[in-house]
C-alpha cells in the first residue's frame, strides 16, 4: 500500500496520471490501471529474503523461475493468476485490453527487482532523456513519448516509490532503514548457520543499513542518481528531490549510528550490533534449519521457514569498525528484501 501511495503521489504530482487520463480512448486509463495494479502486485507473496538467497538456499522459486528475478516472478504469477479468474475484476476486458494490461503489470514489477537497478536506469536515459524536452508543457511533454517511452517511464517512476522511504520525513526514514536492516540480519543469521557466505549488511555482529557511512554509499550509488532522472522527467518531483537531499545530508553528518532519541521506539538501537530478542534468534534458526523450500510460498511450511515481513525489533549495540561499502555488483541485496 505504501509504496502504491507514493506512485500515485508521484503520478498525480508529475502530470502523467492526468495525461493518460485524458489520452484519446481507452489505452491511457489502461496505462495508469495497470501501472498502479503493478505497484500493489509488486511485493505479493514475498519471501523476506534476497533472490539471491532463494537461489543458494534452493528454494522452489529458484528452479521454477531459473534464477531469474524469482521473487518478482512469484508475485507476478500469484498476482496474474488472479487476474485470470473468471470472476476477476477484468473478467469483462476485451482480450486485447487484459493483454496490455497483462504485459505492463510484469514490465513494472520485473523492473523492481535491485538486480535490474542500472539497466532501467541506462533505458531511461537512452530512450527518453536523451530524446526529451522536459521544458515543454506536461501534456506536449509527454504525448511526444512512444508507448515504450511512457512504459519506461513509468518504471522509473515505480521504482522512486519503491525506494521512496529515502526522501520521508527522518524519524520515518529510519524507521524503515530499520526494518530493512533487521531483515538483512534476519537473512544473515540464516546464511551463517546454513554455512553460506553473508550477503552485503547481513552480519548482525557489525554495522548494518542503520550506520551512516552504508547508507550515504547507498544513497550516492542507487538512490541519488534515480531521483535526478525522476525530476529530469518530470521537473514537478522536485519537492521528493528536496526530502532525499535532506536525508543524504544527516546521513553524512552522522557516519556511524544516527542517534537514539530518533528511533523510531524508545529502545536505545544503534546501527550495529548483537541482538539478544530470542524471538529474532529463533526465527533466524528456523531459516537456517530449513531444507530447501519445495513448498509454494505462504504455505504453513514455508511461514514456518521464513523469517516475518515485518520484522521484531531488538536493542542493537554498536561495534568499533563500519562494515565496506556495497559494490555495485552486489546491490541487488540492497532493499531487495
Amino acid at each position: 500500500i505504501d509504496v502504491t501511495v507514493r506512485l500515485g503521489t508521484i503520478l498525480e504530482k508529475s502530470g502523467f496520471a492526468e495525461f493518460l487520463v485524458k489520452s484519446p480512448g481507452i489505452e491511457g486509463s489502461l496505462t495508469l490501471f495497470g501501472a498502479l495494479l503493478g505497484a500493489v502486485v509488486h511485493d505479493y507473496q514475498h519471501a523476506g529474503v534476497s533472490n539471491q538467497y532463494v537461489i543458494n538456499t534452493g528454494m522452489e522459486q529458484s528452479i521454477k523461475f531459473n534464477d531469474q528475478s524469482c521473487l518478482e516472478n512469484q508475485a507476478l504469477l500469484a498476482a496474474l493468476s488472479e487476474l485470470r479468474t473468471e470472476d476477476g475484476f477484468v473478467a469483462h476486458f476485451e482480450q486485447s485490453e487484459k493483454q496490455q494490461l497483462r504485459s505492463l503489470i510484469i514490465k513494472m514489477v520485473l523492473a523492481t527487482d535491485m538486480g535490474k537497478h542500472f539497466p532501467v536506469l541506462t533505458a531511461v536515459q537512452a530512450k527518453v532523456l536523451d530524446h526529451y524536452d522536459a521544458s515543454k508543457g506536461v501534456r506536449s511533454r509527454y504525448d511526444a513519448l512512444t508507448s515504450e517511452q511512457q512504459h519506461i517511464v513509468l518504471e522509473l517512476f515505480l521504482k522512486a516509490a519503491d525506494l521512496g522511504h529515502c526522501g520521508l520525513p527522518i524519524r520515518s526514514h529510519l524507521e524503515w532503514v530499520q526494518r530493512i536492516q533487521d531483515e538483512f540480519w534476519r537473512q544473515g543469521d540464516g546464511e551463517r548457520m546454513r554455512g553460506l557466505p553473508l550477503s552485503p549488511l547481513a552480519d548482525r555482529t557489525k554495522p548494518g543499513a542503520l550506520w551512516g557511512s552504508n547508507q550515504v554509499g547507498f544513497f550516492k550509488a542507487l538512490v541519488c542518481p534515480m531521483y535526478a532522472m525522476l525530476t529530469t522527467v518530470a521537473p514537478e518531483c522536485q519537492e521528493l528531490q528536496k526530502g532525499v537531499d535532506a536525508n543524504l545530508a544527516f546521513w553524512k553528518a552522522h557516519p556511524e549510528a544516527p542517534p537514539a532519541e530518533l528511533m523510531p521506539s524508545s529502545d536505545a538501537k544503534k546501527a550495529g550490533g548483537t541482538s539478544d530478542d530470542q524471538a529474532d534468534q529463533n526465527r533466524s534458526m528456523r531459516i537456517a534449519a530449513s531444507p530447501p523450500i519445495t513448498a509454494r510460498a505462504h504455505s504453513p511450511e514455508v511461514e514456518a521457514s521464513l523469517p516475518g515481513s515485518v520484522p521484531d525489533r531488538a536493542p542493537l549495540t554498536p561495534v568499533a569498525s563500519p562494515a565496506r561499502l556495497p559494490t555495485e555488483a552486489e546491490s541487488d541485496h540492497l532493499l531487495d528484501v
